[in-house]
């Protein structure tokens, strides 16, 4: 089984849960990764901008990051019997690629690596699951070196990818 590609992406620091204004807030953006992830794979690769400015936008991407990749769903389950068997409904998920992909899925989410070797990781990147991207204060040249070598591969993806600029 593929691991998180820790070369290529940087995981998301854990936070609080929103509040409910907050999480109405993720909404748009949680139906955004949604679309054509779910209940199959018919856009496998998709980018938007962000449209907020600072740590408005830096707080909505690291929340929409947790809430995607089931970090809050983790932290609510009671007791380690609960966590473990939340870990194994998501290696199972993985085992099952024929399986439709459901709202709750966990995903793969963290921040592109702006280095020469996060680049040149991602340009080998092959999601292991429904992946969500944040491109956080890259520069103009990077960022478009990024977007391309994704959308040169987005074939190849098994799974879907999201890619969230964020200024």
């Amino acid at each position: 089984m593929a691991r998180y590609d820790g070369a290529a992406l940087r995981p998301p620091t854990p936070m609080e849960p929103p509040s409910p204004a907050e999480w109405a807030a993720l909404q748009p953006w949680r139906h955004w990764c949604l679309a054509g992830a779910v209940p199959r794979m018919n856009l496998p690769w998709a980018v938007a901008a962000l449209d907020l400015a600072g740590e408005d936008a830096q707080r909505l991407a690291a929340r929409l990051c947790l809430e995607r990749d089931g970090s809050w769903q983790l932290a609510a389950c009671q007791g380690a019997a609960g966590r473990i068997a939340l870990r194994l409904k998501t290696k199972a998920q993985d085992w099952m690629p024929w399986r439709p992909r459901q709202p709750d899925d966990a995903w793969d989410s963290g921040y592109l690596i702006p280095t020469a070797a996060g680049l040149q990781a991602l340009a080998q990147f092959q999601p292991r699951r429904a992946t969500l991207i944040v491109a956080q204060g890259l520069q103009p040249a990077v960022l478009l070196a990024a977007t391309e070598s994704l959308a040169a591969r987005q074939r190849c993806f098994a799974a879907p990818v999201r890619l969230l600029v964020v200024r």
